[in-house]
């Protein structure tokens, strides 16, 4: 089966399916010319990337519903979550003070 995965860029490559990861809601994706293989979440679509960065490509929405399905006959769980940067907090925000222990020493 050929899969379409998308660039954030816009370009479009055509890799081969590999596989389920069978207890992880992940799918390994072949790519063209030697790439190698990848896994790409079946929550989002997008290729496996580090914490709170944003994947630069993605499986095409038809092909995503597709292997969506084919998940949900193997009996492989998974959410839809959409994608989310880290959950810091806003450098303007003020910040909550924490009360000292020892400031009540100090006071007359």
């Amino acid at each position: 089966m050929n899969v379409t995965i998308i660039h954030i860029g816009g370009t479009e490559k055509l890799c081969s399916f590999e596989s389920f990861d069978a207890p992880r809601p992940w799918i390994r994706l072949r790519y063209p010319n030697g790439g190698g293989v990848w896994s790409f979440a079946l929550a989002h679509g997008g290729i496996e990337a580090k914490r709170g960065t944003m994947p630069e490509w993605r499986i095409s929405d038809a092909d995503l519903a597709t292997l969506r399905a084919e998940a949900k006959a193997l009996d492989i769980k998974f959410t839809v979550v959409p994608f989310a940067r880290s959950q810091r907090v806003k450098p303007g925000a003020p910040r909550k003070k924490t009360p000292q222990k020892q400031m009540g020493l100090f006071e007359k």
